[in-house]
């Protein structure tokens, strides 16, 4: 009886056996293809693992090519990548240094032209500078520092830091920049500064982080930013002559590099802001917040993160996409694009990672939104899906 048993069994055993090993190979195909992913995203590789880009930004020209800007920190170079068909051409900009430290290090955008217009610190000079290439070559100056103004003396300037964030007006060719600065008397503040001026102005002399400038239709920039002195989400717009502070949200003290704030304007000259902010319950959440009323709307995303980043850009409708940074739980992050839908969040899985995905920068353009990302294996991607699909 038991040999019978065991010879009915035993092809039974190596059926299973069989289509286990089946099932275990497409997994591990599936694992390493390269669109494992959600809806209809499309990804392509700018740098491989084992690389060294850091920081990127993304915009897409008229002509739907995407230009980034990186850094390279193995050389300490600043980098301009751009894709010409179906390749990918990368240059140097500036030299920045070795520091290895997080997001808002370079920011890039183009003007009617599809020139690109890059801003970025200088960390072998402490310097914060503007780069743009109009030719074959690039023209670099270095931003002008207010004065310190709790200085009795009136000698003393302000210096430049690392987070920075630039804009084009591409109807006025003007190039406007926020920045964060360090004050010897007045600490850490919030700067700007614009191509048509020859010095920079204080936007908010107690604090200026995470900082990300936009333009309204009429050329009006903002800028949203955390201010650690407060604790809280702030949104400075310009009023004609000045900037006029709000308050938005609070949120936990948070020693971060990467970004969490990212502003754009609706075609009504609404601003929108998605941003890292605090919970009731203490805890921190991907928050978005638009303001179409003399008060501001802050609605709670579905995600959290240890590591966060953040960035928002808004399609032809006014709708908002989000890409940022989610926590998954047992030390792995993946990569989400949420967009709200007027009453729910959509969310898609961009990439997954076993361990880190890093800062990240969207850009919407026309029928298409586009991610640029890093991961900690040091590999650089570009995401992009239709959003006809």
């Amino acid at each position: 009886m038991k040999r019978t048993c065991f010879l009915i069994i035993y092809p039974f055993i190596l059926a299973v056996v069989y289509l286990t090993l089946l099932i275990s190979c497409d997994k591990d195909d599936d694992s390493n293809n390269e669109n494992n992913n959600d809806n209809d995203w499309n990804l392509e590789m700018i740098l491989p693992v084992g690389s060294t880009g850091n920081s990127p930004d993304v915009v897409i020209d008229n002509l739907g090519q995407p230009h980034i800007s990186f850094l390279d920190t193995d050389d300490g170079y600043v980098k301009y990548a751009h894709k010409s068909g179906t390749s990918w051409n990368i240059e140097n900009v500036g030299y920045y240094g070795t520091s290895t430290r997080g997001a808002g290090l370079n920011s890039i955008d183009i003007d009617a032209g599809n020139h690109p217009h890059i801003s970025y610190y200088d960390f072998n000079n402490s310097e914060l500078k503007y780069a743009c290439k109009n030719s074959e070559s690039w023209t670099t100056i270095t931003i002008p520092m207010p004065k310190d103004p709790l200085d009795i003396s009136g000698d003393t300037y302000y210096s430049h830091t690392n987070e920075n964030s630039i804009i084009v007006d591409k109807n006025a060719g003007v190039t406007h920049i926020s920045f964060l600065m360090w004050g010897n008397y007045s600490g850490y503040s919030l700067g700007y500064w614009n191509s048509d001026l020859d010095h920079s102005l204080i936007v908010d002399g107690s604090d200026g982080r995470q900082n990300a400038i936009a333009l309204d239709n009429n050329g009006n920039p903002g800028i949203s930013y955390y201010n650690n002195t407060t604790n809280s989400i702030n949104y400075a717009g310009w009023n004609g002559s000045s900037f006029d502070i709000e308050v938005i949200s609070s949120m936990n003290t948070i020693n971060w590099e990467f970004q969490l704030t990212s502003l754009a304007y609706d075609s009504d000259n609404h601003p929108h802001i998605a941003f890292y902010g605090a919970e009731n319950d203490g805890g921190d959440i991907y928050k978005y917040a638009y303001k179409k009323s003399p008060t501001w709307t802050i609605i709670s995303t579905d995600y959290t993160s240890g590591y966060p980043s953040v960035a928002l850009c808004l399609d032809s409708g006014g709708k908002p996409h989000i890409a940022l940074q989610a926590s998954m739980g047992s030390m792995k992050y993946n990569l989400v694009h949420t967009y709200y839908n007027g009453s729910t969040w959509e969310n898609t899985k961009v990439d997954e990672n076993t361990t880190d995905i890093d800062n990240c920068s969207i850009t919407c353009n026309n029928d298409i939104v586009a991610i640029v990302y890093e991961t900690d294996e040091g590999a650089m991607k570009y995401a992009t899906k239709s959003l006809n699909k």
